[in-house]
């Protein structure tokens, strides 16, 4: 389609009517924009682990936006924040007024520095030469760490006593491991005995029959401890 800007300047220059000039106008299409997340609406809804107190590289969540304007009307993209603290980059560079010029067939790329913990809200919005425009939602929930959960089963073995069983945690896990966290040590506690461990799984040999309570925790790569998760045994 053609410029409709160019064309109201044409209008305007050879005389057009002001109704004629309106239902040009009115053939304007806001601008189209997109989130690089494979999804067909331009929100993001997604979460990233920071750590504030480093501050020689700290961590970001990069967004890679491309707009389109069939009328060629392209004119900036204005970066609003709504809720949380951070600073918006594009590829490294400051921005100037929150505004960015562009042209249609630009594929852009951004980087957002959270700078507290909680969540972060903001727009990126196309505007074309009529102001008209469309927007673009990033919804952040930035975070420090997230404690590992502790999942576990005991079986009976019965391989050295009757009262021969197995302790298998190998299902715990670290809620953010996706960030690089990690399951780094296990905590068994067994008769009040607690058996601090490597190894996701031990064995273990009760006394007689009767109840017994097991007791995991498992530590991750940030130091934290999952809640005590607990298992009630009946050997009869």
């Amino acid at each position: 389609m053609k410029n409709i800007a160019f064309i109201l300047i044409m209008c305007s220059f050879l005389g057009c009517d002001q109704g004629t000039a309106d239902y040009i106008e009115e053939l304007n299409n806001a601008p189209l924009i997109n989130l690089g997340n494979g999804s067909e609406k331009p929100v993001v809804s997604d979460s990233i682990k920071v750590n504030l107190d480093f501050k020689n590289d700290p961590d970001f969540y990069q967004i890679k936006l491309s707009v389109t304007d069939e009328n060629n009307n392209l004119s900036r993209i204005e970066y609003t924040q709504l809720e949380g603290i951070g600073v918006l980059l594009q590829e490294g560079d400051t921005l100037r007024n929150n505004s960015i010029a562009v042209n249609s067939d630009d594929q852009l790329k951004f980087e957002y520095y959270p700078q507290n913990y909680g969540n972060h809200t903001f727009l990126l919005t196309a505007f074309d030469a009529f102001e008209t425009s469309s927007s673009a939602r990033i919804e952040l929930v930035s975070f420090e760490n997230l404690p590992p959960v502790a999942v576990f089963d005991v079986s009976r073995i019965g391989q050295l006593s009757p009262f021969h069983y197995k302790i298998d945690a190998s299902e715990s896990y670290d809620r953010d491991e996706r960030f690089g966290g990690r399951i780094v040590e296990y905590q068994y506690t067994i008769l009040d005995r607690k058996f601090e461990l490597l190894t996701d799984e031990m064995e273990f040999i009760f006394p007689s029959e009767g109840t017994y309570r097991v007791f995991v925790r498992v530590r991750d790569t940030n130091d934290a401890l999952s809640e005590k998760s607990e298992f009630l045994l009946e050997i009869k």
